[in-house]
C-alpha cells in the first residue's frame, strides 16, 4: 500500500540520516556539542602564564581544541603580557564555540572590571525582522563595546537584520571590562495561514491527501495494543501528502483500557486519551524536520466526523501541528482517507515510546525493493 511504503522510507530514512553542519560559524548549531574553557586562573600578573584547557559537558578533556583572543589564536599556555582584563574563547570543529573566559591581569594590585551587561529589544522575532542590542554597564551604556556572536563574528552595528532561522548566541566585549552574559535571540519562521498546507523549513507545500493510519503487527496483520506498565495504547498517524515521497506526518497515541479487544480509534475517546508523540517533514524521500513531544509548539486534531467504515472509509478533520522553531507546520481542515495500517516488528511492541524510530524489521535490501516496485 501506498501508506506503508511511505511509512517504509521514512523508517530507512531515519536509520540511514546523518547530520549535516554548516560552514557558516553563524547559524544556529544546536546539533553541536558544548565546549567550556577552564583556566587554571583567572587572576594573574603581568606576565604570568595561564594553562587552558578545553573541557565537554561531562568535564572530560577536549583534546585539539583552539584558543582565541580578540579573535586572534593564542596557545594553551599563553602569557599576559599587559594589566587589564581579556576574554579567551575555545573552539573546535564539531562543537558549539565555548563562553568566553575573563582573565584579570593585575601589575601588583587588584584589578576591578565592570561587567557589561548586554540586551536586546526582543528575545524571539520572525524571519526578516531586526533588533536592537544594547550594552550597559552599572547602568550606563558603554560606547565602542564589541557584540559579538559567540560562534565567531562581530556585529557591525547595534542593529541586525535576523535574515536565517535559528537561535544565536551573542556577548558583549570591551576591553578594561569583563563580558557579559551569552543572550540569545531566537529567530522564527513565519507561520503560514492556509488550512490545507504543511511548511518544512519555511516551505509550503498544497495538501493532496490526508490518511489514518495504525501501527499493525506485520506478521498477522492485527493492530497493536502497546503496553507500557499499566497502561495501554494504540498508535495512530495521519499522513498529509503532498506528491509521492513528499508528505508531513503526525503521530499520536489513542490511551484505552488494558484488556479491550476492539480497535478503538482517536475520535472514540476523551481528548485528554490522546497524546502527540511528535512529526515528521519528509520532501523527495529526504527527513527534513524531526520533531520529538518536547519540541511541540501547538498541536490537535478535531475530528469532525468518523470514518464511513474502517476500510476505504472517509471522514472529516480539522488538524493542526506546529513546532516551537516552525521548521515543521500543518494546518488542514478536510477530508480524510482511512483506515490504512502501517507494518511493525511484533518484537518492538514492548519499547518505550519512540515511534518514529522502531525498527520495522526490515533489511535495507527488502526496503529499497518495496521502494522501487512501488
Amino acid at each position: 500500500m501506498k501508506n506503508i511504503l511511505k511509512y517504509f522510507t521514512v523508517m530507512l530514512l531515519i536509520v540511514a540520516a546523518v547530520g549535516c553542519s554548516k560552514e557558516d560559524d553563524t547559524v544556529e548549531d544546536s546539533g553541536k556539542k558544548e565546549l567550556f574553557i577552564k583556566p587554571d586562573k583567572t587572576k594573574v600578573a603581568i606576565g604570568e602564564l595561564v594553562a587552558f584547557t578545553a573541557m565537554d559537558e561531562t568535564n572530560n578533556k577536549v583534546d585539539d581544541a583552539n584558543f582565541y583572543l580578540n579573535g586572534a589564536k593564542i596557545s594553551k599556555d599563553f602569557k599576559f603580557d599587559k594589566k587589564g582584563v581579556y576574554n579567551v574563547v575555545a573552539r573546535k570543529l564539531g562543537y558549539k564555540a565555548s563562553a568566553p573566559v575573563s582573565i584579570f591581569v593585575s601589575d601588583g594590585g587588584e584589578v576591578i572590571a565592570n561587567k557589561l551587561k548586554l540586551t536586546v529589544d526582543k528575545n524571539t522575532v520572525y524571519l526578516g525582522e531586526s533588533v536592537k542590542f544594547t550594552v550597559t554597564a552599572d547602568g550606563k551604556e558603554v560606547e565602542g563595546a564589541k557584540i559579538q556572536y559567540i560562534e565567531g563574528g562581530t556585529l557591525e552595528s547595534s542593529t541586525l537584520v535576523m535574515d536565517k532561522f535559528g537561535t544565536y548566541r551573542f556577548v558583549a566585549t570591551k576591553e578594561g571590562y569583563s563580558n557579559s552574559e551569552i543572550l540569545e535571540v531566537k529567530v522564527l519562521l513565519k507561520p503560514s495561514v492556509t488550512d490545507q498546507t504543511f511548511t518544512i523549513n519555511g516551505v509550503k507545500y498544497d495538501i493532496k491527501n490526508v490518511e489514518l493510519t495504525i501501527d499493525v503487527d506485520k506478521n498477522t496483520k492485527k493492530p497493536i495494543l502497546y503496553k507500557e506498565g499499566k497502561e495501554a495504547y494504540y498508535v495512530y498517524k495521519l499522513f498529509a501528502d503532498n506528491v509521492e515521497g513528499t508528505f508531513a506526518m503526525y503521530i499520536m497515541k489513542v490511551v484505552v483500557p488494558n484488556d479491550t479487544d476492539k480497535v478503538i480509534l482517536p475520535y472514540e475517546v476523551p481528548a485528554n486519551k490522546v497524546e502527540i508523540l511528535g512529526g515528521l517533514g519528509v520532501i523527495d524521500r529526504e527527513i527534513e524536520a524531526e520533531i520529538l513531544s518536547m519540541d511541540i509548539e501547538k498541536a490537535y486534531a478535531k475530528w469532525l466526523s468518523p470514518l464511513t467504515s474502517l476500510s476505504k472509509g472517509k471522514g472529516e478533520v480539522e488538524y493542526e501541528f506546529i513546532s516551537v522553531d516552525y521548521a515543521l507546520e500543518v494546518k488542514y481542515k478536510g477530508v480524510y482517507n482511512g483506515l490504512g495500517i502501517v507494518n511493525v516488528n511484533p518484537g518492538d511492541t514492548s519499547k518505550s515510546l519512540k515511534i518514529e524510530r522502531r525498527n520495522t524489521g526490515f533489511s535495507f535490501e527488502e526496503l529499497k525493493k518495496e521502494i522501487k516496485n512501488r
